[in-house]
């Protein structure tokens, strides 16, 4: 998959995404950011920017005037923004793909047996629970025990 702006998603089913899931990705997909069938990247990448980067931009313009160009020049404060929040993006599409290919694969292939089939599915299911769990008043994750624990 090429992780493009408007990238289709692979056509294996949304449960067994690792990424599709939990309280930041809802939060996209009500926004409109995450279509059901696209990423779209670039506008994820411009408000996660605008979001990370202008706040500090104002907040240094506003307090020290001074300073600020020397956050401008500052390379420390651009390579975290302005490439890690985007590779950061990237990856995660990059990685969804990968890791539906590869599930579906394992079901496809005949490699594994129908108990370790049922044992992946299982384990994607717990994964996708712990992803999708709320985090409780003591810090914990709220997650409910599988059958098998």
């Amino acid at each position: 998959m090429n992780p493009d702006n408007d990238s289709p998603i692979n056509s294996a089913s949304v449960d067994d995404s690792l990424v599709r899931g939990g309280p930041f990705y809802r939060a996209q997909h009500a926004i409109g950011l995450i279509r059901p069938n696209q990423w779209n990247l670039g506008r994820r990448i411009a408000l996660l920017l605008a979001i990370g980067w202008l706040p500090l931009f104002f907040i240094t313009a506003i307090s020290n005037p001074e300073g600020l160009f020397s956050l401008l020049k500052d390379y420390r404060v651009h390579s975290r923004m302005l490439i890690a929040v985007p590779a950061l993006l990237i990856g995660e599409s990059f990685i969804d793909t990968r890791f539906r290919t590869v599930f579906a694969h394992l079901r496809t292939v005949g490699l594994l047996g129908s108990s370790d089939l049922t044992r992946l599915d299982d384990v994607i299911a717990r994964l996708v629970r712990l992803r999708d769990s709320l985090v409780n008043q003591a810090g914990r994750l709220a997650v409910s025990p599988s059958p098998g624990s």
